[in-house]
């Protein structure tokens, strides 16, 4: 029976340390989607703001002098949309992981 008992205390240690080691995952993927995120949307507030300002100070405006805000504030847009893409997806193991421990109960 001590046999046994070491067995499944050890398994339960190995499936904590596994556990744990997928929730430090997560938890990096998280911190560098929300970095890339914070820095596109400041850049593309960036853009937007640099727009704006050529809109109130310019009566004529050329397209050549706000297309590249534009494209730029766009290009922002799409590191936003695929950060939150990944986040949704790390949500969701997260989700899946805290299930597998309820289940195990460990």
């Amino acid at each position: 029976q001590d046999l046994w008992f070491k067995t499944v205390i050890t398994e339960q240690i190995i499936y904590k340390r596994q556990f744990l080691a997928y929730l430090q995952i997560i938890y990096q993927t998280m911190v560098n989607i929300d970095s890339k995120a914070n820095f596109s949307i400041k850049a593309m507030k960036q853009e937007l703001d640099d727009t704006k300002t050529i809109f109130d100070n310019t009566q004529t405006i050329s397209k050549f002098q706000v297309l590249p805000k534009f494209e730029a504030a766009s290009k922002h847009w799409f590191v936003i949309e695929k950060a939150l893409s990944k986040a949704k997806s790390a949500y969701k193991v997260l989700n899946l992981l805290m299930k597998l421990k309820i289940s195990n109960d460990f």
